[in-house]
């Protein structure tokens, strides 16, 4: 799990202990993990409270961050927001990627070309005959 878990009176009402237990438990980009960490800080805050500042449903937030759910990202910004906590990205280090295949021009289906002979043909008609 997550490293140095700290204790559980240490992340009550401490947004900083909180973002920088969170943010190494989304660094390891594991949805479990992540789910028991979110767990672990609801737990250490007062879940009833922390479901009132959400506006969500106490039961609800044990369901989700049990560790067997997958929190839907609307959730997640309302538990954070309670928390007085934000997410935020950072990019990945680079992977090398394979280089991209040279493109010609598009692809051209034969009805695609009938239709193209077709709209020259009309323009190319005279308007009085």
């Amino acid at each position: 799990m997550v490293s140095n878990v700290p204790i559980v009176a240490d992340l009550r009402d401490n947004p900083v202990a909180i973002a920088d237990f969170l943010t190494r438990a989304l660094e390891t980009n594991n949805l479990e993990i992540i789910v028991t960490a979110l767990g672990a800080v609801i737990r250490a805050q007062n879940v009833l409270a922390v479901s009132e500042a959400a506006g969500l449903r106490r039961e609800g937030l044990y369901r989700t961050f049990s560790g067997n759910g997958d929190p839907r990202i609307g959730r997640l910004l309302k538990l954070f927001a309670a928390l007085d906590v934000q997410l935020v990205v950072k990019a990945l280090p680079r992977k090398p990627k394979p280089p991209r295949p040279k493109l010609g021009p598009p692809f051209r289906t034969k009805s695609d070309l009938q239709a193209k002979r077709s709209r020259r043909q009309r323009r190319s008609v005279p308007v009085g005959a």
